[in-house]
């Protein structure tokens, strides 16, 4: 209702759904990894509050874990 009392109505939004050119590809931006990643470097501010680079897991012991208990909700 508008200020005054009286009713009115929102048109419907009308529009293209497609873009009538087609879509911008943009630039492909995307390099490939390198085969050999044990030399990348990742920098990350040691003062940050978000980030921290994890410390590599221990090699699996290759022995399976056995007779865990299991959370379920």
């Amino acid at each position: 209702k508008k200020c005054s009392g009286s009713k009115f109505k929102l048109q419907s939004p009308h529009g293209d759904t497609l873009p009538a050119n087609g879509f911008d590809a943009g630039v492909d931006n995307y390099q490939e990894p390198p085969q050999d990643g044990s030399s990348l470097v990742v920098d990350v501010d040691p003062k940050s509050d978000r980030l921290q680079l994890l410390e590599p897991f221990q090699p699996w012991n290759s022995q399976d874990l056995t007779d865990m208990p299991i959370l379920m909700k």
